[in-house]
C-alpha cells in the first residue's frame, strides 16, 4: 500500500512506493478450535530474509523465540471470519524482491504466502 497525499491509502505493486502492507485472510469455522479471542502475529519478512519493521518477539508453542511485524487479537465466534491487518508505515525503505508474509494464530503457522514488489 502507498499513501497517497490526502493521507488515504492505495494499492501498488512497487517497492519505491511502498509505505505499508495490508495482510487479509480468512479464519475457517473448525469444530476443534474454542471460540474466544485468539493472539495473531504477522511476521513479513524482506528478500534478505530479515523481519521487517520488528515489534518485538513472541514464542512458538515448539519453545522457539522469532520477530514479528505486526500483531492483533481477533475474537473467534465458531463460524468463518474475515481479518484484515494494516502494518503501520515501515520505518526503512522497501526494495525489488519477494517478501514472505506468514500469519500466526495462537502460536501456530497458518498461513504463508508471497508478495513480489517490483
Amino acid at each position: 500500500m502507498r499513501v497517497k497525499r490526502n493521507g488515504n491509502y492505495a494499492e501498488t505493486g512497487r517497492a519505491i512506493n511502498t509505505h505499508a502492507i495490508s495482510v487479509n485472510f480468512k479464519m475457517y469455522k473448525n469444530k476443534d478450535i474454542a471460540p474466544g479471542h485468539k493472539e495473531i502475529f504477522i511476521v513479513i519478512q524482506n528478500p534478505q530474509k530479515k523481519v521487517i519493521n520488528e515489534r518485538g518477539t513472541f514464542t512458538l508453542r515448539s519453545g522457539k523465540e522469532i520477530p514479528y511485524t505486526d500483531e492483533t487479537v481477533a475474537y473467534y465466534n465458531g463460524k468463518d471470519i474475515k481479518i484484515s491487518i494494516l502494518s503501520d508505515r515501515f520505518i526503512q525503505k522497501m526494495t525489488k524482491g519477494t517478501y514472505i508474509v506468514q500469519v500466526y494464530i495462537e502460536r501456530y503457522l497458518t498461513g504463508q504466502t508471497l508478495l513480489v514488489l517490483s
